[in-house]
């Protein structure tokens, strides 16, 4: 099942990197060294889906793969601040409603 990459920097990277690669997910998975494909598999798709995870699967990348470590830090600095500006929007959207939505109790 062919899976892509969420808005986050570190989802990009990733599959950018199993992009390049040319194998299949589950090859991909069992050369990071997972010998449970299906756990590691999980542990790529909460990646991909939400910039989120398993760190062992970043050091495996990083290792496995070449990737330079100061682009893993930027990328996952780039995530960090998406993650908080999602989460300060839906603080202010969520103030916004309960002020729309206030009614005084008398």
């Amino acid at each position: 099942m062919p899976r892509c990459a969420s808005h986050y920097s570190i989802s990009r990277l990733i599959f950018q990197v199993q992009q390049e690669s040319g194998l299949k997910r589950s090859t991909f998975i069992a050369g990071l060294g997972y010998g449970n494909i299906t756990g590691g598999l999980r542990s790529l798709d909460r990646w991909l889906d939400s910039g989120t995870g398993d760190p062992l699967l970043i050091e495996r990348l990083v290792h496995t793969h070449g990737i330079n470590p100061t682009t893993v830090r930027m990328a996952l600095t780039e995530t960090e601040a998406q993650h908080k500006a999602e989460y300060d929007d839906e603080v202010r959207q969520l103030g916004q409603w309960d002020r729309e939505h206030f009614r005084q109790y008398i």
